[in-house]
């Protein structure tokens, strides 16, 4: 299983971004986690948050004006397998900085490691 973590862009710097290929799954994955959940007291702010969220895209507020939402994406776990690497690439890129060679990178680590289907 090949895993690489991904900086964060800075709106989201308490989250943790990971895509890889997972060989036993025979999927690539894509993982976006909230790390610093808000604590239940602020309970108004969010509701003001998801407000604004709604409102932003109809104002044209700019993005640091939106508030954060907790984010969770699981990518490749499911029934359905990831075969190209473009699909997680692309899930992760709004939170988390894409080095160029990413999808290349990923096609790699599936080459490498190949399938949960063995040869006999």
């Amino acid at each position: 299983m090949s895993h690489h973590e991904l900086t964060p862009k800075s709106r989201y710097a308490e989250y943790r971004i990971a895509v890889g290929w997972d060989r036993p799954l025979g999927s690539y994955f894509a993982q976006v986690i909230n790390h610093n959940p808000e604590p239940a007291a602020q309970s108004a702010s969010r509701a003001i948050g998801a407000v604004l969220c709604r409102l932003a895209p109809i104002l044209h507020l700019p993005d640091r004006w939106r508030p954060a939402e907790p984010v969770f994406i699981w990518l490749g776990a499911d029934r359905v397998a990831i075969l190209d690497p473009a699909e997680v690439v692309d899930a992760v890129a709004p939170y988390a900085v894409i080095p160029p060679v990413l999808a290349n990178v990923l096609a790699l680590d599936r080459r490498r490691e190949g399938s949960r289907h063995y040869r006999r």
